[in-house]
């Protein structure tokens, strides 16, 4: 298996079933939103104006969607906004993301590949839904943040969506992450275990205290939390502002 876990599985995701790894509903595996593609992005739609109106007063200029998958957030913030730079580890993925776009005649995307951004402080907001969650460790969820908030302009905004806790033993323990990890390192290939119902995903939890913290010692500051007790695990979005000090 290779070093970087988390670019093998979005990788191999991106290459199977994209848009069902980006938002995952029963009976969407298996390609289950190809012939449904404007439910999709509507999904996306519906977040993006949740996420905005946590943060009337910002300006609409950059906007950053990290984790952007096939542009289900980005689609939407590129009508918005006068720019968007999409950030995600999956190259495939981002190809599907760049077709798609294009097919759209959607313009005002950046494209980039998670090492290659360059967080140089000219972005509005920052936005990433269920996307840290699925990250290796909490030092790769640092990282990101880190570089979100280095990405902001001085005043800007970004809202993370980071799970708290799991409802159930069986979500918390997650015996098929586990599985899949076994699984690869004795040969089996991602693709097979996909097929066999091994995602390779894992959700990371993570404590307020902790997210609020990586985020202050980074310059912003969360304004505010709100709560979402979602089928297995309880989510919370963070709204912070990066100072202007």
């Amino acid at each position: 298996m290779g070093k970087n876990v988390d670019s093998e599985v979005w990788q191999s995701l991106g290459e199977q079933d994209a848009d069902w790894a980006v938002e995952s509903k029963p009976g969407r595996r298996y390609g289950g939103w190809a012939n449904d593609l404007e439910a999709f992005y509507a999904t996306g739609r519906h977040r993006v104006e949740q996420a905005l109106a946590l943060v009337p007063d910002v300006e609409y200029g950059k906007a950053i969607d990290w984790g952007s998958g096939t542009g289900r957030l980005a689609f939407t913030l590129a009508e918005k906004f006068e720019r968007v730079t999409c950030v995600d580890i999956s190259k495939s993925m981002q190809a599907t993301l760049r077709s798609r776009a294009a097919e759209r005649g959607i313009s005002n995307l950046d494209i980039v590949h998670v090492p290659d951004f360059n967080p140089d402080a000219s972005h509005d907001f920052g936005l990433s839904l269920i996307t840290m969650m699925h990250f290796s460790n909490r030092e790769a969820v640092k990282e990101a943040l880190e570089a979100m908030v280095a990405g902001l302009k001085p005043g800007g905004w970004m809202i993370v969506e980071i799970p708290e806790s799991a409802h159930s033993t069986r979500a918390k323990v997650q015996p098929g992450y586990w599985a899949y990890r076994v699984l690869r390192r004795v040969g089996f290939t991602a693709k097979f275990l996909y097929a066999k119902g091994f995602t390779g995903m894992r959700i990371l939890f993570i404590p307020r205290a902790w997210v609020a913290g990586v985020l202050a010692d980074a310059g912003a500051d969360v304004v505010r939390t709100t709560e979402d007790k979602g089928t297995s695990h309880q989510f919370i979005w963070y709204v912070a502002q990066k100072r202007t000090e």
